[in-house]
Parts: C-alpha cells; sequence; structure tokens
C-alpha cells in the first residue's frame, strides 16, 4: 500500500492540475503568495494523509488485527 493507504492528494499529483492551473493563472503578487500557499498546502495535506493512515493502523493493531 502507498503511504497514503489508498487516499489520495487532492492538491498534488494529477488531481491538483486544476488548483495549479488556477494558482498559475494569478498575476504578481498574488501569484507568489497563492504559491507559497499552495505549497504549504500541499505539505500539511501529506502530513495529514500520513497521520491518518498511522492512526487507522493503530485502531486495527488495538482492535486485534
Amino acid at each position: 500500500m502507498d503511504r497514503f493507504g489508498g487516499w489520495k492528494p487532492q492538491y498534488s499529483g494529477k488531481r491538483s492540475d486544476e488548483f495549479w492551473n488556477a494558482v498559475n493563472a494569478l498575476p504578481d503578487p498574488s501569484h507568489t503568495v497563492m504559491y507559497i500557499f499552495g505549497c504549504a498546502l500541499q505539505d500539511l495535506e501529506s502530513r495529514v494523509l500520513q497521520a491518518l493512515v498511522a492512526a487507522q493502523e493503530m485502531e486495527k493493531e488495538r482492535d486485534g488485527g
């Protein structure tokens, strides 16, 4: 299983194309700010999905498998 346990990130990879196209269509300085926020969003989403998978695995182990 992948590192996201089957969950599909929305702000990175193919699913993020529409989001990043919208960000890239903005003029500066809005583009720069939204690009930075988008990168932070990708990082946060990744961490949340990894934590979710870990919590689900812990619950499985706690419940016996």
